[in-house]
């Protein structure tokens, strides 16, 4: 009797090239006016695969155009890169990740109203109400 071993040969599962860029946003999709988020942009297959061997620069801007601070170009190592992605301006825009031949864009990043910070009030020099005279130069003031 002859004992049959079913055996097979080691290989190797690669990704096909990148065809596109997906982006992932700590916390969502809005932000407060002067906040900092994190953008994480993937290169990848057409099957959803990261594309490891991707290491092109790839610049990160906003259309339409805003009041950004982005560390941008950022060079992809192993098919992924990190933005730090600072927004100023109060409106609705689509992040657009281009370079390596690729070019896509997240829409809807929201930046919003910050908090309220405080409140500075200016008021004329000195008024008179009635039989109060109060003085707004040195601190609120009333006299009688």
């Amino acid at each position: 009797m002859l004992d049959v071993i079913d055996t097979s040969m080691a290989f190797n599962i690669i990704a096909e090239s990148a065809d596109h860029f997906t982006f992932s946003i700590s916390n969502g999709y809005e932000i407060d006016a002067g906040g900092t988020k994190n953008v994480v942009v993937t290169a990848r297959d057409v099957l959803g695969n990261r594309d490891s061997s991707f290491t092109s620069d790839v610049a990160l801007t906003t259309n339409p155009t805003g009041t950004f601070a982005i560390n941008s170009p950022q060079t992809f190592v192993k098919g992924q890169a990190t933005y730090s992605v600072r927004g100023t301006e109060i409106g609705i825009y689509n992040l657009v990740a281009d370079g390596g031949g690729l070019r896509d864009s997240v829409v809807n990043y929201t930046i919003l109203p910050a908090p309220l910070d405080s409140i500075d009030i200016q008021l004329p020099g000195s008024i008179t109400a009635g039989i109060f005279e109060c003085d707004f130069n040195y601190g609120l003031r009333c006299l009688r």
